[in-house]
């Protein structure tokens, strides 16, 4: 799985909620009591999930999570291991991707593609509070001037 937060987070929720599951990762859907007659139900949904999860994962990684009993557990561990002081490490190797790339053989749109999806998975980690509209225009032209320099 890429790192918890940013484009890999975004991918894997985007399918868990896409499918109704999502409850599962939150812990909004409780396991039941094994004599309940929903847990079967339950126990089985859950597993569907983990298992997403898991074959997200590269390898090494996924060794570790084989043994969870819940895609919540799962999550919930995977987000501790990755989500690292304020995603500094995960900012600090896209804003070198973003620097080292280079066009070389590329067609432009395809170097742009590349650029632009560093940039879209960049915008991710970015913090902004909305305080007023000129602090919003501010902010995104900062952004913009940015990327043209940076």
């Amino acid at each position: 799985m890429e790192e918890i937060t940013g484009s890999g987070q975004k991918s894997v929720q985007l399918v868990i909620c896409g499918r109704g599951k999502w409850g599962y990762i939150t812990g909004s859907i409780c396991k039941p009591s094994e004599d309940e007659s929903r847990f079967l139900v339950w126990e089985a949904e859950n597993s569907i999930v983990m298992a997403w999860l898991i074959n997200s994962m590269e390898s090494d990684i996924r060794r570790q999570y084989l043994n969870s009993t819940s895609a919540k557990d799962i999550w919930d561990g995977v987000k501790t291991m990755f989500s690292d002081m304020g995603n500094t490490s995960q900012l600090y190797e896209l804003k070198n991707r973003v620097r080292d790339l280079r066009q070389n053989n590329l067609f432009v749109t395809a170097y742009f593609s590349s650029l632009k999806n560093l940039w879209e998975e960049l915008d991710l980690y970015l913090e902004h509070d909305q305080i007023c509209s000129a602090c919003n225009i501010k902010f995104v032209k900062r952004k913009e001037k940015d990327r043209v320099f940076g």
